[in-house]
C-alpha cells in the first residue's frame, strides 16, 4: 500500500478522530465546520488513489476478471489505474469517517439527534427548541403536529438522506442512481417518509 493509503485508509475505517500529516489529532465533534469541509474535500480529491490502493491490497495484485467480479469491482482505466468515479465515490461515502463528517456538517446547530436521525427510531422526538420528548408521553395533538411537520419536510429530508445513504441502503429502498449520482427511478419522498420507523410508529399509535 502506498503512502496515501497508509495515511488515510486507517482513518476512513473509524469515526472519532482526524489526524493531519504533521501528527495533529482532532476529535471530529470538536472540529470547526470549515475544517470538516476541508477534510471532506481532501478525501474526495485523493479518493481515486485511495480506492486503487485499497483494491490492490485487497486482491494482492490479482487481476483475474472472475476474482474482480466476485468482489463487485470494475476494471481500472488502463492509463491512470483509476476506477469509475461512481465506484470510487460509493466506496468513499460508505466509509465510517466520511459518513460521520457528513452528519456533523449537516447538523451545525449543536442539537442532537437531527430530524433525519430521528426518523430511524421510535423512542423520542426533538422540538425546534432542542427539547427532547419521549414519544410515549406525546398526546394525539402533538403526534398529528409532528406528522404534519415531517410531511412538509419530506422532499428536503429525502434529498439529505440520498447524500448520506450507502449503496446497500439505497438498494433496500428501491433507489437506483447513475454514475453521476442522479436518481434514475423517481421515488415519491412522501412514500419514502411513510416507510421510516418514526412515521410508521406515530401513524400506528394515532390509528389505534
Amino acid at each position: 500500500m502506498g503512502i496515501l493509503g497508509e495515511t488515510y485508509i486507517p482513518l476512513l475505517t473509524q469515526d472519532e478522530v482526524w489526524r493531519t500529516v504533521d501528527g495533529g489529532e482532532f476529535a471530529l465533534e470538536e472540529m470547526p465546520s470549515e475544517h470538516r469541509a476541508a477534510v471532506l474535500n481532501l478525501l474526495e480529491r485523493v479518493a481515486p488513489v485511495l480506492y486503487a490502493e485499497w483494491v490492490n491490497d485487497l486482491l494482492l495484485g490479482a487481476s483475474d476478471p472472475g476474482v474482480r467480479a466476485e468482489f463487485g469491482l470494475g476494471d481500472p482505466d488502463p492509463l491512470t489505474g483509476h476506477y469509475a468515479r461512481s465506484e470510487v465515490l460509493a466506496w468513499l461515502e460508505a466509509q465510517p469517517l466520511v459518513r460521520r463528517l457528513h452528519k456533523l456538517r449537516r447538523h451545525e446547530c449543536g442539537w442532537t439527534p437531527r430530524v433525519l436521525d430521528l426518523l430511524g427510531q421510535v423512542e423520542i422526538w426533538r422540538e425546534d427548541s432542542g427539547e427532547v420528548i419521549p414519544l410515549a408521553l406525546m398526546g394525539p395533538v402533538d403526534r398529528a403536529r409532528v406528522l404534519r411537520i415531517l410531511d412538509e419536510q419530506a422532499a428536503a429530508l429525502f434529498a439529505e438522506w440520498l447524500v448520506e445513504a450507502t449503496p446497500a441502503e439505497l438498494a433496500e429502498s428501491g433507489v437506483v442512481v447513475d454514475d453521476d449520482g442522479e436518481v434514475q427511478i423517481e421515488i415519491d419522498p412522501h412514500a419514502w417518509l411513510a416507510s421510516r420507523p418514526l412515521v410508521c410508529h406515530l401513524r400506528r399509535v394515532r390509528a389505534a
